[in-house]
Parts: structure tokens; C-alpha cells; sequence
């Protein structure tokens, strides 16, 4: 549910880039929402693997540790929810 989410969002960014609209706000709240998603997932997966998934043997290590990027980089979430509240006047 958490990954159609995040795809649905950014489909609609792309549609309305395509209409040429600057659907700024739409931008911000879908980077949130991907990357706080992506970062929930990953850490049940370290949840679900216990120990083992911050092992090196393991793809999971990499997988939380990359999630966590996500939230930080191309502007920290924090900026993006101060971005979608300018655009909402708050």
C-alpha cells in the first residue's frame, strides 16, 4: 500500500509536468510521502529479519541504510514540508 501510494503521487506530478502546470507543492508532498514510506518498509524488514538484517551478508543493511538518504537528500523533509506549507498559505 505504502509503494502504490508513493506511485500514484508521483504519476500525477508527472501528469500535470506534462500539462506544463509547476505543481510545486505536489512535488514536495510526493517526496515526503516516498521516502518516509520507503524508510517505514525498510525498517520492518530490519524488524522482521531482527539481528541478522543489519549484517553485512544480508541486502537489508543496505536497503535501511539507503531509505534512510532518501528522507535527507534532494532537500530534507523537513524543507519539503515547509515548501507544501508556503503553498498552502500557512
Amino acid at each position: 500500500m505504502m509503494a502504490e501510494t508513493a506511485r500514484v503521487l508521483t504519476y500525477r506530478v508527472a501528469d500535470m509536468l506534462d500539462a506544463g502546470l509547476t505543481p510545486n507543492m505536489e512535488t514536495a508532498i510526493a517526496k515526503v510521502t516516498a521516502t518516509e514510506n520507503n524508510n517505514r518498509c525498510a525498517d520492518m524488514g530490519i524488524q522482521i529479519m531482527g539481528g541478522a538484517g543489519l549484517m553485512m551478508d544480508y541486502e537489508m543493511q543496505m536497503y535501511f541504510r539507503d531509505a534512510r538518504v532518501g528522507t535527507i537528500g534532494g532537500g530534507t523533509n523537513e524543507i519539503m514540508r515547509t515548501v507544501i506549507a508556503r503553498q498552502m498559505n500557512l
